[in-house]
């Protein structure tokens, strides 16, 4: 499988290449990177894109067309992160990509963390296991995390039985499989 990941951390571009091993993996950390890509090559050469909901403003500014992005510009000053994430995956989803948003903000706190509850399968589907035609996810990156921390000296991820949950690692695989989208990986 062709796998697009979008996320600034350092700690989740090394997961996805250790998560998604067996599968051709392209990691981005930047919106910006991801809309260019997409412009040049299309959302189609993927067979899944996995991203981060909240990514850096700056590298968002130009990256869709809106008559009302400077409008949204105005009211996202007050935040250094805009839910870029979100907007790329509707892209992605609109031409038919599968596509997880897996994001460690809290979805309790966060009103837009907690619209994308919608995207969650209903329960009922959930416990059937019936499949549907949905083509993008939300997963909340707590029931999709690593069993290991980041190294910041040595720059690598080291396994740990205590995650550190204020710095989660994103097991990229594991929110394929929560998403209930890729049914192939079970």
């Amino acid at each position: 499988m062709k796998i697009l990941v979008i996320d600034d951390m350092t700690r989740n571009i090394a997961a996805a290449h250790e998560t998604l091993k067996g599968h051709e993996v392209i990691t981005i950390d930047s919106i910006k990177q991801a809309y260019e890509l997409l412009k040049e090559f299309g959302a189609k050469q993927f067979d899944a894109v996995l991203t981060d909901l909240f990514l850096p403003l700056t590298d968002f500014r130009g990256c869709f067309s809106s008559q009302y992005s400077d409008v949204a510009e105005k009211n996202w000053k007050s935040r250094d992160l805009l839910p870029a994430g979100l907007v790329f995956a509707l892209a992605a989803a609109n031409v038919g990509v599968r596509t997880v948003i897996c994001t460690d903000t809290d979805h309790h706190e966060d009103y837009i963390c907690s619209m994308l509850d919608m995207l969650k399968p209903p329960y009922n589907q959930r416990r059937t296991g019936q499949i549907d035609e949905h083509k993008i996810a939300y997963v909340e990156a707590r029931n999709a995390q690593m069993n290991a921390v980041w190294d910041d000296v040595n720059k690598e991820l080291k396994p740990s039985d205590c995650p550190d949950y204020d710095n989660l690692v994103k097991d990229w695989r594991a929110a394929m499989v929560e998403s209930q989208l890729f049914t192939e990986l079970n």
